[in-house]
Parts: C-alpha cells; structure tokens; sequence
C-alpha cells in the first residue's frame, strides 16, 4: 500500500494566515499595544516581510511561509490596536461614560464637518469631527464624531443656515447640548448607545438656530472627495426638483444612502410591504456591488445597454430577494446568528424551535433580542407549540398551534 506524501504547513496557507492573525489579536489584547509609533511600525514591519517573503518565493519554502506568518502576526497585532486605540480618554463618548459631560448640560463644541449637510423633512442632518469642547467654563482637546440636527421650519433660516456655507471641510463652533443617555426603548430595540457605536457617532445633538453657529476657516481635505460629496449633494437637488418629496426620499435612500430624507408614510407602506430593508442598504454599499457587477459583466458583453441592465436588475433583485422567514439554528443557541448573518438574511419572521423550558438555556437573550433589533417578528415553539408555513410559490400562510 502506497503511503500518502506527509502534509506541511506550506500545503494549507490559508490555516497558517488565520492562526498567525489570530495570533496577532490576542498578543496585542493581552499586552495593549495602543502606541501610534507601535502601530506604524508594525505595520511597516509586515509590509517588509511580506515583500520579502514575494523576494524569497524561488528559495527555501520554510523561509517564505515563516515572513508570510510572522507579518499576518504583526498585522492582526496593529488591526487590534488600531481598534482599541478608538477609545481614548479623549473621546466624547468616554467623557460621558465618565459624567464628565452630562445630558442637556450646553455646550460649545468646535469641529470640522465631514460630508455635505443630509437633507430631511424640514430638517438636516451634519457630522461633525470634533476637536474641542467648552464646558463649565473650561475647554478641552476631544475627539470623535457628533450627529447635530437642524430643524428648517421656515424659508427664512434655510437661508440663514446657506449663507452659513456649511459644507464638507467647513470648521464650525456651536453651542448645543450633546444626548447619549438610553432614555425607554421599545422592548427589542438595541441600545442607544449601540445604535450610535455602530454608525460612528460618540453622541447627537440639536442646533436650535443659525445664530448658534460660528463660522470659522476651511480644514485641509482631499479635493476628489469634496467633489464626490458635491456631485452627490447636487444630485439629491436635483431628485428633489423632478420627483415628489416621497419618491424624492426613497431615491435618496436606495441610491445615495440618505435615509433621513424619508417620510414617515413611505416608510411605512415599505414596512407593511415586507421590503423596508431596499432602503435601510446603504446607498455607498449598492453602488460598490453595482460597480463591480459592471466590471463582471464586461467580460460577458461589451454592449453598454446590456451591462447596465444586467447590473440594475442583479442589483434590485438582490435588495429585494432577502429571506422573509428564517428557522433560527441550534435552538437559539449562542452561537447561532451571528450579527452579519442577521444583517444580511433579514427576515420578516424568525422562528426557533425549542420547549418551553430549556436546561441549556435557549434560545440565549442575546440572540434574541439581535433578531428583534433587525426588525424581525420572532416566534417560537415553546410559546406557540407547532409552527406551519405554507407556500404557492407567491404568497406565505401562517398557522400556529396556540393562538396570541
């Protein structure tokens, strides 16, 4: 019998990448590597071997995967403390995890502008890139970012706020009062505090007029962005002159990623139509798939009116084609929906099939309420005893054992 070859790290990469990575993360976990110098070089340091390691593909194997191995190291070692470094003691959100700043307490914050103002019903929405804080009659350096909105009730401060020339890169001075407390949420809902974690906001506030705002000079940006966030700004103007503020909105959102702009009615028939989430996708995300779905089908056709057809209907079909009814796995378990996999199935129903009581504790509390966050209705066995779905193909129907 012929024996087979003995295996090598070399012959598995992809296991000797994740495990230096892996690696990598819990070394700097255990040992807080958050100097930026550190993270610089160490990234540099993995550039190098992994260069090296393009240079030594000819010679000794062992040498090669070792350079490829040790920069994955370095590498998960500088993305966990990029990471970590997030958080400093500058950042607003631990100023106000500390009660240093305190909900409703005025404040004047100072800070660039990042992105043009989004649009809203009688309303806009700025990011702001804070670098100061006055409080108590003391100013401090802080970083992180703000959402601040402004209500436009009348004509009048519309045109207050544009000779403001509020724009990306515009550094402003406001006074305002900075909100991060959790306040009631409905049950299901996730936190407030991970709502703002999650969309890069260290905390909200609200403009109350143009005379509470100071214009300063312009900061140092990258022009070609500038101009993207122009073209887009320009391009919700013009959805706004052509289309009614309600189909206005949906565009803005299912093509440009503003979902402020939505009104509460349109949001609403999306919601009883099952197909809320087109417009939750964010508009940057749709135009990458969509970009590179162009790219694909190049290779296919080189008729300009086919490839954008092919792209937009693959593109609609993938918004709209997401689950409606996903059975949960493992009883709920733990470990069975990961966040990502909740985000990108996001059903109308999740069901999970488990009794009434369980001894290894499912379905777990943690699972639930993240299939209640996206917005699913979720229903198990043990409240509802047997769940049964059926289906023509065009239409769902739904009948439960125990009626609530």
């Amino acid at each position: 019998m012929t024996e087979l070859p003995p295996t090598s790290l070399a012959q598995s990469p992809l296991l000797v990448l994740a495990v230096s990575l892996s690696g990598g993360i819990l070394f700097s976990n255990y040992f807080e590597v958050q100097s930026l110098s550190a993270l610089i070089a160490l990234t540099a340091l993995s550039v190098c071997l992994a260069g090296l390691s393009l240079f030594l593909r000819q010679r000794r194997v062992v040498v090669v995967v070792s350079c490829v191995a040790v920069a994955f190291f370095f590498a998960g070692t500088a993305l966990w403390g990029v990471k970590t470094r997030a958080v400093t003691a500058k950042r607003i959100s631990h100023l106000y995890d500390l009660a240093i700043i305190t909900a409703a307490d005025p404040v004047e914050l100072t800070g660039t502008i990042e992105g043009q103002p989004e649009p809203a019903p009688q309303s806009f929405y700025l990011t702001l890139r804070a670098e100061s804080i006055r409080f108590g009659g003391t100013e401090r350096s802080v970083s992180g970012s703000v959402l601040l909105l402004a209500h436009l009730p009348t004509s009048g401060l519309h045109t207050e706020y544009d000779q403001l020339e509020l724009r990306h890169g515009a550094r402003i001075r406001v006074m305002t009062a900075l909100d991060r407390d959790e306040g009631y949420r409905n049950p299901g809902v996730m936190p407030f505090t991970e709502y703002l974690e999650r969309n890069g906001y260290d905390a909200t506030g609200v403009i109350k007029s143009p005379l509470l705002v100071e214009r300063l000079d312009d900061d140092r940006i990258f022009l070609p962005l500038a101009w993207l966030y122009q073209w887009r700004e320009r391009l919700q103007d013009k959805f706004a002159q052509l289309f009614s503020p309600e189909t206005a909105g949906v565009l803005n959102a299912a093509l440009l990623g503003n979902q402020y702009n939505i009104s509460g009615a349109a949001g609403e028939r999306f919601r009883a139509g099952g197909t809320f989430h087109v417009l939750v996708i964010s508009g940057f995300q749709i135009a990458f798939i969509g970009g590179l779905v162009l790219v694909l089908v190049r290779y296919f056709t080189k008729h300009r009116v086919l490839q954008f057809l092919f792209a937009a209907v693959l593109l609609w079909s993938y918004t709209i084609a997401v689950s409606d009814i996903v059975k949960v796995a493992h009883h709920g378990s733990r470990t069975s929906s990961t966040a990502a996999f909740v985000a990108a199935t996001n059903p109308r129903l999740a069901i999970i099939s488990v009794g009434r009581t369980s001894i290894f504790g499912h379905p777990n509390k943690e699972v639930v309420e993240r299939w209640r966050a996206s917005g699913a209705n979720l229903m198990t066995t043990g409240e509802r005893g047997t769940i049964t779905i059926e289906t023509d193909g065009r239409s769902l129907s739904l009948r439960t054992f125990v009626n609530r």
